[in-house]
């Protein structure tokens, strides 16, 4: 592993002022003996909407609790579950009323309480785990449609993406993801910093436009910091929320592995601006970091190696960056030829004790949420 103090300045309008930051460059391989290995994933709990009082369309950003409690976002619903799947409240209420949301956006837990932003009325609100709420308020600065990542010492901080405007064709740019923090207290909202992904943008002569993902920015909060990844190549930043500003970079020699026909078409991403269709360009390499996800203080790197008879590639790290451990992660069923669903388990993948929760798609089209016990850890 080496270590490498850098000291970057930008005179762009992103950054404004100067850095310096610890770049930490592993090797190909681990230092554990026992790297490579295969863990094997045992079904322990199927949740299934069995006309309880909830349904699922798009099961998604699933927390678990210390207490055990699993929590499943899904449209206009936030739901509650025991650690034995069973049912147990709807934190929303639909409405534009006290108490009430219109489009919750993400949510965090914080010392036993819940709390979730609406992105529509731009509301914060603070439930019990008794389901009621506590504290609410209307946030007055343009921040709609933010990604709420961390509550911490007072403050809340968002993501909130910027489209660029490009001019002539349709092409591949860096699409603006903005780090932002808000006090109630000063009723101030600042920028800290930004992270650039990849988007494919088209902007017509009319002034309509959109823009087709190529890669997703993925934050993850780990104490007093954030882990984010947001470009297309194995990159990840360590972001200080204190010292507000980005401490270190971590990465590792990585074999990026070419996208396959069939996932390729599944990629998708297509739009219509002034009655012309655009589709994303071929990408020729998967995105090489699928989610990031926080594991008894250690960071869990989902790769897009994927091995029919293993599963996914996880890498491991410390806060420090440094590349401690692989292994594979195998789903009872892996298909190479079904790549696609087998990413998508990973979007909304949470880990508690010894367990790994997903969503996902069964053949008929519903969906679930499913507890798997990790075994030959």
């Amino acid at each position: 592993m080496k270590k490498i103090l850098i000291f970057v300045t930008c005179l762009c309008a992103w950054a404004g002022m100067g850095i310096s930051q610890e770049v930490i460059e592993n090797p190909k391989s681990p230092e554990s003996k026992n790297a490579g290995r295969v863990v094997l994933l045992k079904e322990e709990l199927s949740i299934k909407d069995m006309e309880e009082g909830y349904y699922f369309r798009t099961p998604q950003h699933i927390k678990t609790s210390p207490e055990g409690f699993i929590f499943i976002q899904d449209r206009e619903q936030l739901l509650q579950f025991d650690e034995q799947g069973k049912y147990i409240r709807n934190f929303l209420k639909k409405g534009k009323g006290p108490g009430e949301v219109e489009a919750v956006g993400y949510f965090c837990l914080y010392n036993g309480d819940l709390i979730a932003h609406d992105m529509r009325l731009n509301k914060i609100l603070w439930f019990d785990m008794s389901g009621e709420v506590i504290k609410e308020f209307r946030i007055y600065e343009p921040i709609m449609f933010a990604q709420f990542v961390k509550y911490m010492n007072d403050a809340y901080y968002f993501l909130k993406s910027r489209m660029p405007v490009v001019k002539g064709e349709p092409r591949v740019v860096d699409y603006a993801n903005n780090l932002i923090v808000y006090s109630p207290e000063k009723k101030e909202l600042r920028e800290l910093s930004v992270f650039a992904t990849k988007s494919f943008v088209v902007t017509s002569a009319s002034g309509g436009g959109g823009a087709i993902g190529i890669n997703r920015l993925i934050a993850v909060p780990y104490k007093s910091f954030l882990f984010i990844s947001h470009t297309p190549e194995y990159l990840i930043k360590v972001y200080d929320l204190e010292k507000e500003k980005t401490i270190r970079t971590i990465t590792r020699e990585y074999k990026r592995q070419k996208t396959p026909p069939e996932v390729e078409g599944k990629l998708g991403g297509w739009m219509v601006i002034n009655g012309k269709k655009y589709t994303r360009p071929p990408q020729k390499y998967l995105n090489d970091i699928k989610n990031l996800l926080i594991y008894k203080d250690r960071l869990w790197v989902v790769t897009s190696t994927l091995d029919e008879e293993k599963g996914i590639l996880i890498d491991v790290f410390d806060p420090e960056g440094k590349y401690l451990d692989n292994f594979y992660l195998k789903f009872p069923v892996i298909k190479t030829d079904d790549m696609y669903n087998v990413f998508y388990k990973f979007y909304s993948m949470a880990l508690s004790e010894g367990a790994v929760y997903v969503a996902e798609q069964n053949e008929d089209g519903t969906n679930q949420v499913v507890k798997y016990a990790m075994e030959n850890r």
